[in-house]
């Protein structure tokens, strides 16, 4: 109680120094794991650090607001926390890293403890689990409010809708129970079943409910929350008959689920298990959608992104795993030193990720470069849940050494400096065509560098090159870009400069390989200043769309041209929602037909080209003139239906003939057979006939009376088999055949070759 600290040699019992500095007694002493410094916590509200071979000191800490009860290094000795007498833990890595506030603590000697947050009227809830009892409190008074009785057994999971009205809970009993909040009355008890609730949760509208039954098999069960009535059930993984072998199916998994989680939309459903191996499964149908494949232990808890774009998985193997939803691919990886992760979520701005470990910490990462920005000591055994209030303020944590800790957060607000993409959104380009970003920053202070990586879609985009921008001073160093498989890493620092505000950092650009809706993304981003000192902003993506179909282009082949045309008129009459109805009256009819026409000429007032269009989907002459004089029936005053009967009549002039003549035949040379095209520009009827070199009359083809028209392809050419007026195949030769079609006569020469 003197005040002082004495340091004695062990060997000989000598005293080597008096630390002497306290102003009040001292509580707790503990060596660095080196033996090299010694640090005291003492009644006076201070933390001193002393060089245990000079006797010197080092360094006050005065941040702790009561009486230092304990402090305690870490095994590498680069953290020191403490313990204060009001509950408050600090921690320091060289100087205050975080603050975090124990602001209760509940007990108990069992295992299976849970517990959630939520906040109703303002006001902090703890709803918790003991005895197969569940109970509501407030967190700032520990005042009990209510309790929820029924179950029979052990209570495994509970989970509460966002709008605070009703409460699920799954046991060892076999049933999911939901229960109202505010009376504490049971709605539904969900049907008996043979084994136990794992895992239950609240799809994020509250109409729906899933739960997780474990027995020998592992079955996702989804019930609607207003009813009771099942709604689904998934099979996740199923023993095979005794005496079968081992054998299972690839859209199951092998082993036993841990946990499920929703996504934000609730059309989704997670599930992780022991067999390495993270599964997305549909919640309308059952289906299973695809199988995430990377971690080489047990897979722990999965965790949606408040955007659902990404999925987290924690795992035995000491890492955390961030997946593309949509792709199923791993988008980031990093590891903990911990025995294992057990627990995972996200922080309900998505920008933080905080793992419950089995090294009874509690770990806080920035979600885009995989940083560790905190650790929380506080628990005893294994972190094995974790949830956030609402607001984000709030952390409650639970632990295998029977106890729930809530932290307050509320100073691990992230950087209010954003390093972002833009545009945000824009619409691909065509292919070949290049796509330019923006590396953009917000709030920037004393910024003398940046790095990034830049992930884009390999099978959208290719990157070709990238600058610095005008935010660093011209003479700063743009480091070689660093190419990877799908990312690229830039890299800038200014010399002896510190610049605040915003700008832009870089220009990205890409080529353009695909039309495709994808996501370019940021990871790895860290500013620092001219003393070398790193922060981690926060940051935004940007997202690439394909162009929107237009109304017109109603066969949606990204053009609008004359095969539109034909797929309108080829739906002439269908009524009810249908593409090729453009004006969206309920009826497709000359009206489509001539709004498809108008865009055609929307860009151009030539006629519209017919080189593009295959022979099969090319209209006829007279097809076309029905379209025109159905359109000008109508009488429409309407601006683009007007414009649509222009580019009726160019495209009729297009299908007309300025004189009638004869083509050449093709194939030719040929064997059997060939087609004889031409084209009329008055009405006729049409002969051609056939000659072999001598003159002899070969073959006769009399095709009748045809319209003006253009007939080229071999829909509408003329066709000869190679067979004479008695059906013989003749001999190889020279042939000659002549058009005969009204006053006009025509002679070409052909070949058969055998």
């Amino acid at each position: 109680m003197d005040k002082k600290v004495h340091l004695y040699d062990v060997a000989s019992a000598n005293k080597l120094h008096t630390l002497e500095g306290h102003t009040s007694h001292i509580n707790s002493v503990a060596f660095t794991p080196n033996g090299l410094m010694i640090g005291s916590g003492s009644h006076d509200k201070t933390i001193r650090i002393w060089n245990v071979n000079s006797g010197t000191e080092r360094m006050t800490l005065t941040e702790n607001l009561s009486w230092v009860n304990s402090i305690a290094f870490s095994p590498d000795g680069k953290i020191l926390a403490s313990a204060d007498s009001d509950g408050t833990i600090l921690v320091w890595q060289g100087y205050t890293i975080y603050t975090a506030r124990q602001t209760r603590t509940f007990t108990r000697h069992r295992w299976n403890w849970e517990t959630l947050l939520f906040k109703r009227d303002g006001k902090l809830m703890a709803m918790n689990a003991v005895d197969n009892v569940i109970r509501l409190s407030e967190v700032d008074t520990n005042n009990l409010l209510r309790t929820y009785i029924g179950h029979t057994d052990d209570i495994r999971s509970i989970d509460i809708t966002d709008d605070g009205r009703y409460l699920v809970s799954g046991s060892r009993d076999g049933t999911m129970r939901l229960w109202d909040v505010e009376t504490g009355s049971e709605l539904h008890t969900l049907d008996k079943f043979t084994g136990t609730i794992d895992t239950v949760v609240f799809s994020p509208d509250g109409k729906s409910v899933g739960g997780l039954v474990d027995f020998q098999d592992s079955n996702i069960v989804i019930y609607d929350v207003q009813t009771g009535v099942e709604l689904r059930s998934i099979r996740a993984f199923a023993l095979p008959p005794l005496g079968r072998p081992w054998t299972f199916l690839q859209a199951e998994h092998s082993h036993p689920v841990n946990t499920i989680a929703f996504s934000p939309k609730g059309d989704t459903i997670a599930s992780c298990s022991d067999d390495e191996t993270v599964r997305l499964w549909d919640v309308q149908t059952g289906k299973h959608l695809r199988v995430m494949i990377g971690h080489t232990d047990d897979v722990t808890h999965v965790s949606f992104s408040p955007d659902g774009r990404v999925l987290l998985s924690s795992s035995r193997d000491n890492t955390i795993r961030l997946w593309d939803v949509e792709t199923g691919t791993e988008i980031h990886q990093f590891s903990s030193s911990s025995e294992g992760v057990r627990s995972v979520t996200f922080s309900p701005d998505g920008n933080t990720i905080v793992t419950g470990e089995d090294d009874s910490t509690i770990r806080f990462w920035n979600y885009h470069s995989g940083k560790l920005l905190h650790t929380f000591i506080g628990h005893r055994g294994t972190v094995t849940g974790l949830g956030f209030s609402p607001d984000g303020q709030t952390l409650a944590s639970r632990s295998a050494d029977g106890t729930v800790l809530i932290w307050d957060v509320t100073n691990l607000i992230p950087s209010n400096t954003i390093v972002s993409l833009s545009p945000v959104s824009m619409v691909s380009p065509e292919v070949g065509e290049p796509l330019t970003l923006f590396l953009n920053i917000t709030g920037g202070q004393n910024i003398a560098g940046y790095q990034a990586k830049v992930h884009y879609d390999t099978t959208a985009l290719r990157y070709t090159n990238s600058a610095n921008a005008d935010y660093l001073p011209a003479n700063a160093f743009f480091s070689q870009p660093v190419v990877d498989v799908n990312n690229v890493q830039l890299a800038s620092v200014a010399y002896g400069q510190e610049i605040d505000g915003d700008g832009t950092l870089a220009s990205i650009t890409f080529e353009v390989i695909a039309v495709k809706n994808s996501t370019v993304r940021l990871s790895h981003v860290l500013l620092t200043n001219s003393t070398g000192t790193g922060e981690t902003p926060q940051t935004a993506f940007a997202e690439i769309t394909e162009p929107p179909i237009r109304p017109e282009d109603v066969n949606e082949d990204g053009v609008v041209d004359v095969s539109d045309l034909l797929f309108v008129a080829m739906n002439f009459g269908t009524h009810g929602t249908h593409a090729a109805d453009v004006n969206a009256d309920g009826e497709v009819n000359v009206i489509d037909l001539a709004l498809v026409a108008a865009a055609i000429g929307s860009d151009d007032a030539a006629a519209p080209a017919l080189s593009n269009i295959h022979p099969d989907d090319m209209p006829t002459r007279a097809m076309v003139q029905t379209w025109l004089n159905q359109a000008r029936q109508r009488n429409l005053s309407d601006p683009s239906f007007q414009r649509g009967i222009t580019v009726l009549e160019q495209l009729l002039a297009s299908l007309t003939p300025t004189e009638t003549s004869l083509l050449s035949n093709y194939p030719n040379p040929f064997n059997p057979e060939t087609w004889i095209p031409y084209q009329l520009s008055a009405p006729a009827d049409v002969r051609i006939t056939i000659y072999a070199s001598d003159g002899t009359l070969v073959r006769q083809l009399d095709l009748g009376y045809q319209p003006i028209g253009i007939y080229h392809h071999r829909s509408s050419a003329a066709y000869w088999d190679g067979k004479n007026a008695t059906g013989e195949a003749v001999a190889s030769g020279v042939y000659f055949y002549t058009l005969k079609a009204g006053d006009f006569s025509a002679t070409r020469k052909m070949l058969i070759r055998k």
